[in-house]
């Protein structure tokens, strides 16, 4: 997150920057709900980013579960056996649903929409995923490079 978005405001501990930056852009949004074209892939794109946010947090549990990273006897809320099962179906229930709301369908956008509009759940989820990966690569190739560095220094 950049350094302007993420500050925290000393009086009121909120990242006033992000909520202004977050309001901003949703009012954007509403303008462009103001056009009827509009509406059904500003309605889709919304409930896309939900289930993609569910799919990762159910994936990232489940995978927790799986791998034995995470002890669920250390949560509050006990399940047993059935946290697993719960766990997994939950995480393919909302792969499905990603992938019924984001696939392209004629009949959601006006007729004579743009392609863009016919393709924004892809075509956004896609491209915040994209630049998420090339950040995440671009940190640990710095990383790396700066820890080979310190290491030939110190030899």
């Amino acid at each position: 997150m950049p350094a302007q978005l993420s500050h925290v405001t000393k009086k009121h501990k909120i990242p006033r920057n992000a909520i202004l930056t977050t309001i901003s852009l949703s009012g954007l949004g509403l303008l462009f709900g103001l056009n009827d074209g509009a509406v059904a892939t500003i309605i889709a794109f919304g409930t896309g980013g939900l289930y993609a946010m569910f799919s990762m947090t159910t994936g990232v549990g489940l995978y927790a579960r799986l791998t034995g990273r995470w002890n669920p006897a250390w949560g509050a809320l006990k399940l047993g056996g059935w946290g697993l099962a719960i766990n997994t179906v939950a995480f393919f229930w909302a792969v499905f649903e990603l992938v019924n709301i984001g696939w392209p369908r004629e009949y959601v956008v006006a007729a004579g929409a743009p392609w863009w509009q016919l393709w924004a759940v892809p075509l956004v989820l896609g491209s915040i995923l994209s630049v998420t990966t090339l950040h995440i690569l671009i940190n640990k190739y710095r990383s790396t490079k700066n820890e080979t560095q310190k290491a030939s220094q110190q030899v």
